[in-house]
């Protein structure tokens, strides 16, 4: 979740800052890290990731799935995942 941190820090007023509805001040990833962090902190029992990557450069990818990995390593995780590949 340091990416999270990363971006938080950079808003004027940092953890005071601003999300607008719907999070439109935000990048998919942005959104997509901020849902993840929220579980986290729940203590959520499980985890359900509905095309959670599909908008997101490789990195970010890369750094959400090692997060709830971690996060949910003892907990039930379903992640939804379309391919257009045959």
């Amino acid at each position: 979740m340091a990416q999270l941190k990363d971006i938080v820090s950079s808003y004027q007023g940092c953890l005071d800052g601003e999300v607008r509805e719907g999070g439109e001040n935000l990048s998919a990833g942005e959104r997509q890290l901020f849902c993840l962090a929220r579980a986290i902190l729940h203590d959520a029992a499980c985890l359900i990731m509905d095309e959670a990557t599909s908008s997101v450069d490789p990195g970010t990818e890369k750094a959400l799935l090692a997060a709830a990995a971690k996060a949910f390593a003892n907990k039930t995780v379903i992640t939804i995942a379309v391919s257009s590949s045959p």
